[in-house]
């Protein structure tokens, strides 16, 4: 029974207890029926989610619940990404300690402990919401299949020669002290101090160079100038005193150096930026290393040894005016890189990686990138820019703790690599593992474990394979190859989006998924993006369900464009509460008229207006597909809306009110037609709604129509058809007529101040000829929805098609 007011805090929890002891959302690996699967994102575990955690992840969810409705056998699990940088962060946040302080298998059973609790709040939080995930697929980023599954496909890319290892200048971050992709880099504007220093010439003489980082002048190697730079004859070849240090470099020729920026002439240093490798590269020139690991200068640097990098520039910069080398200062804007989890700049220091190979590989990256459906289709654009401007192979490996263990050991004699054989995966601890044969290189014995873990992308970037059990003893999951969605952010494009593709490619030279669904941001007031970091969320989650309700905080979150960010508005949710409560109290009226009807045992003949309603159904269950269909969720809700609030509740409740009150024996078959039209524009628009509001859903569902349904949940209930009904054309032109007269009417009510529900004694119209002409069609209902007791619809020829204007109207 449907009693007493909307109440979430009573009908969430009963719909969720409902779906779990169904289980209405399990896949079903033995079914007949075409797979859905959704690639979903496992949520980093480095603190409590935010309500951008919750905008993004309903969206998906909602397409999940529609997939379901069709027919779908719909394989929707739910991972958490635990392992890495992140959860690093987050252990030594909470335990106040140091990750490089601790002996490593304790920091790693320390950030284990703190991601469990995460994880199990994290689920709840999502339960609470509703989302319709099977939860027996849960998994975890550092769980041991996923272990197994991201060793297995480094194997397979070590097999295919698609990974390396390599000393080279590399993007460093110092504080966690470890190497950093190309991906994990962002843009940040800095104001700095350009300053013109003097280079003293051996051959006597001088030139200006400009920089903003003196403190890497115990690391420069070399001076560019450009070939058509005027001095370039003159200088080219000559030597040069680099400032406060007892050493020269070469004045070298090169096209790359900007004549227009600075004096011209430009210090190569080892390494101020990704110019300063290319050159160091293509020159061949000397290493010389001034800030270590650590951010701190080494002792190339002399009396600025031990300083972080910024201290010795004020340091260097006062030896530098002290000496009158330092000609010019200027305020200028620049724009630095910085490693996205910490807003460090970035440094590239010389040091042995594992990188990915995709640098040769951008033409084949970017026909896959064309194969696979972007929505929007704009963000397909944002990953081909991303790869056409790749500069970097893709550096895999990390210098930290609690991460997948790289299945290598290394040669002590001869650094030669040994890869682990399949059937020792996963490799969680190399003492486990003893390599009895000599390397095959130098024959030494004595092997080494590689310490540094894998970034975590190159974990997530496996989770289509982790979903699919690939290589796994107990069989693959079929249907899954390639998966049907993947729901992402617009930021991470450029991460995991692109690191997917590249895993599918090399393991099975395909796509990952056929769609990628690209939702925006919530934006806190003042239009930034809602983030963990920066700690600017309007409200909590879980304050926010619990305020609201469920369905009223996913009715805000389906309430964006999708790929759009959204600025978060509190009337979103006010809004979604006053539908939900609409649709309780339509279907408690309705309650009231089904008691004991039988759909199927309906013979009476329906009226235009009934024909009507099931064809506006028919049409808004067409154009709500359709947008659901490529994933335009909040255009799809609001087309339901409309027919919600326009079609049923305000027109047709309200014509048919006089045939469900009737129980005469004279008013018997039109009371029938109307329950029926009732019953089937009601059980229509709760389906429709259903995968944005279902838990008000389910408990209407529940009560009015699985008994005569047979349907177990509303979450497997059918789409509702689009199919129009016979003569939905007539009918249709019917309602137009009705309701431009109920319209005029209901005007002249509010322009007159008169109450809805006062009745009306005579209602003239004058209407088109169109109109006038189907008012047999139409009259009563119109009469009574309108309260009127007498209502004449006159033909004017002079007004256009399907216009209606009232010429009076009387009080009863």
């Amino acid at each position: 029974m449907l009693d007493g007011k909307y109440d979430p805090k009573t009908l969430d929890p009963a719909a969720q207890a409902l779906w779990e002891s169904e289980q209405v959302h399990a896949f079903d690996p033995a079914s007949s029926a075409p797979v859905y699967s959704l690639d979903t994102p496992p949520p980093t575990v480095s603190g409590s989610l935010h309500i951008g955690h919750v905008f993004s992840y309903t969206q998906a969810e909602c397409i999940a619940r529609y997939q379901r409705m069709l027919g779908k056998n719909v394989f929707y699990p739910f991972g958490f990404d635990d392992n890495g940088l992140p959860t690093e962060r987050l252990a030594e946040r909470e335990h106040g300690v140091l990750g490089r302080d601790l002996p490593r298998a304790e920091f790693v059973e320390l950030c284990r402990k703190t991601s469990a609790g995460y994880k199990d709040e994290f689920e709840a939080l999502w339960r609470s919401l509703g989302v319709s995930a099977d939860w027996s697929l849960r998994y975890s980023t550092i769980d041991e299949r996923s272990i197994r599954i991201s060793q297995r496909a480094f194997l397979d890319a070590h097999a295919k020669d698609q990974v390396y290892l390599h000393t080279s200048p590399t993007l460093w971050d110092t504080e966690t002290q470890t190497a950093v992709a190309q991906a994990e880099l962002e843009s940040k504007d800095k104001r700095t101090k350009m300053n013109d220093l003097q280079f003293e010439l051996v051959a006597g003489g001088h030139i200006v160079i400009a920089t903003t980082r003196p403190e890497l002048l115990p690391a420069c190697v070399a001076i560019f100038i450009h070939p058509d730079h005027p001095r370039a004859a003159e200088l080219v070849g000559q030597k040069a005193k680099v400032p406060l240090n007892d050493y020269t470099v070469e004045i070298m020729a090169d096209d790359k150096v900007d004549p227009e920026k600075g004096t011209g002439v430009v210090m190569c240093c080892t390494f101020g930026d990704k110019t300063d490798v290319e050159w160091y590269q293509k020159h061949g020139l000397d290493l010389r290393q001034a800030i270590g690991r650590d951010g701190t200068m080494t002792e190339l640097a002399g009396p600025e040894a031990g300083l972080y990098a910024n201290q010795a520039r004020r340091k260097i910069l006062e030896r530098l005016d002290d000496a009158g080398l330092l000609l010019k200062q200027e305020d200028v804007a620049n724009v630095v890189n910085v490693f996205e989890r910490t807003g460090r700049e970035i440094e590239f220091l010389p040091t042995r990686q594992w990188f990915v190979k995709v640098l040769d590989k951008k033409a084949e990256l970017l026909a896959l990138g064309e194969r696979i459906r972007w929505f929007p289709e704009h963000m397909g654009k944002r990953y081909k820019n991303w790869v056409e401007g790749l500069d970097w192979d893709w550096c895999i490996s990390r210098q930290r703790f609690f991460g997948v263990p790289f299945p290598v050991w290394f040669c002590e004699g001869c650094e030669h690599v040994f890869v682990a054989p399949e059937a020792w995966l996963p490799v969680l601890d190399h003492g486990a593992h003893e390599i009895t044969e000599p390397c095959p290189a130098c024959g030494g014995t004595a092997w080494r474990p590689e310490t540094d873990v894998m970034d975590t992308w190159a974990t997530s970037s496996e989770t289509p394979s982790i979903n699919q059990h690939w290589g796994e003893a107990a069989g693959e999951v079929a249907g899954l190859r390639p998966m049907t969605l993947r729901p992402q952010a617009h930021d991470i494009i450029r991460t995991w989006a692109f690191y997917t593709i590249v895993k599918a490619n090399i393991h099975h030279a395909d796509i990952p998924w056929d769609d990628v669904m690209v939702s925006g941001h919530v934006q806190a007031p003042g239009k930034k993006k809602i983030s963990k970091s920066k700690g600017n969320a309007p409200a909590d989650p879980r304050e926010m369900i619990e305020a609201h309700g469920a369905d009223a905080t996913r009715y805000w979150a389906l309430s964006a464009t999708l790929g759009n960010d959204y600025l978060y508005n509190e009337d979103d949710f006010k809004q979604g509460r006053r539908l939900c409560v609409k649709l309780w109290n339509a279907a408690k009226l309705a309650q009231s008229h089904l008691d004991g009807f039988d759909r199927k045992a309906v013979t009476a003949a329906p009226r235009p207006i009934d024909t009507a309603i099931r064809a506006r159904l028919a049409d808004t269950v067409r154009i709500a597909s359709a947008d659901l269909d490529r994933y335009e969720f909040g255009i799809a809700k609001g087309t339901i809306e409309r027919f919600f609030w326009a079609d049923l509740c305000d027109n047709y409740l309200e014509m048919i009110k006089n045939r469900l009150y009737d129980e005469t024996p004279e008013g018997a078959e039109a009371r029938e037609a109307a329950r029926a039209g009732l019953y089937d524009a009601l059980q229509g628009v709760v389906r429709l709604l259903a995968p944005f509001t279902p838990h008000v859903c389910e408990a209407v569902h529940q009560t009015l129509f699985r008994g005569q349904e047979g349907v177990r949940s509303i979450g497997v209930a059918p789409w509702p058809a689009a199919t129009p009904p016979e003569d939905a054309e007539a009918a249709t032109a019917a309602w137009d007529a009705g309701v431009a007269v109920l319209t005029v009417t209901r005007r002249w009510r509010s322009e007159s101040k008169i109450s809805p529900g006062k009745p009306l004694s005579l209602v003239r119209v004058q209407a088109a000829s169109d109109v006038a002409a189907l008012a047999p069609e139409f009259h009563d209902d119109v009469r009574a929805a309108g309260r009127i007791e007498t209502l004449e619809i006159v033909a004017d020829e002079s007004l256009a098609a399907g216009e209606a204007v009232l010429e009076s109207a009387e009080l009863a």
